[in-house]
């Protein structure tokens, strides 16, 4: 089959395939994804509904990530940076939303460390904008992503979000200007960088102002225009 194009979701893609040589430069691209921002449009009511619908107080404060409960998604430096955070806070919850294969270790080590009650996990759902409102802090501590779809609907929420220095997040997240970038893996500086938001709800709150404007670029409309481009032989 010949190809006249290979697009490519991320910078960070697109260097990889360079790299691995998989085509020549000329016939790459990049197109970036996106997300339609309409289904985000009632996150307060959905908010208000998650939050009771899991009897979370209103003064509690939520650290979400979304994503399959599996390795590439590392549930496992979610639950033990939680673990430490949450000896340090009170009226704290931790919402794993999805579910998969590490979803009995992630309950063990929740039930080990006696954070069991205060650890909810949703199951599988077809709708994670009714979820991320919840959320006070939003996580993604990824062992790889090509992309990070997730971090944008994030966005969309107006969540501060800290995510692992990888693959296309690195592309998406700023360090310290429209989200925190923490090294894969390490639990303890994810925890820290959650304790830090919790303590400092202005730092919070121009992120989520930085991302109001640069999440436009994302939006779903732009990237079919994009799409449309190439295939009629334009610039993307």
């Amino acid at each position: 089959l010949k190809k006249n194009k290979i697009i490519n979701i991320s910078k960070s893609e697109y260097d990889s395939a360079l790299k691995y040589k998989i085509a020549p430069k000329k016939k790459m691209c990049i197109i970036e994804n996106g997300i339609d921002f309409k289904k985000f449009k009632n996150s307060s009511k959905f908010r208000i509904e998650t939050r009771k619908k899991f009897n979370i107080d209103d003064d509690e404060v939520v650290i979400g990530v979304v994503g399959r409960i599996s390795e590439q998604k590392d549930p496992i430096t979610s639950i033990r940076a939680f673990n430490i955070v949450k000896n340090k806070y009170n009226k704290l919850k931790l919402l794993m939303v999805g579910s998969g294969e590490l979803e009995k270790n992630v309950v063990e080590y929740a039930k080990k460390n006696n954070i069991e009650k205060d650890v909810i996990i949703t199951g599988w759902v077809d709708c994670v904008e009714s979820y991320i409102p919840a959320f006070d802090i939003a996580i993604l501590p990824s062992k790889w992503e090509g992309f990070g779809l997730v971090i944008i609907e994030y966005m969309a929420c107006d969540k501060p979000i800290v995510a692992s220095d990888i693959g296309g997040i690195s592309n998406i997240i700023e360090d310290k200007i429209n989200g925190f970038l923490i090294k894969s893996g390490d639990y303890k500086e994810l925890s820290e960088k959650i304790s830090m938001l919790i303590d400092n709800k202005n730092i919070c709150q121009e992120i989520v102002e930085k991302n109001k404007e640069y999440r436009k670029k994302f939006d779903i409309k732009g990237v079919v225009r994009k799409h449309c481009n190439l295939l009629e032989g334009r610039n993307v």
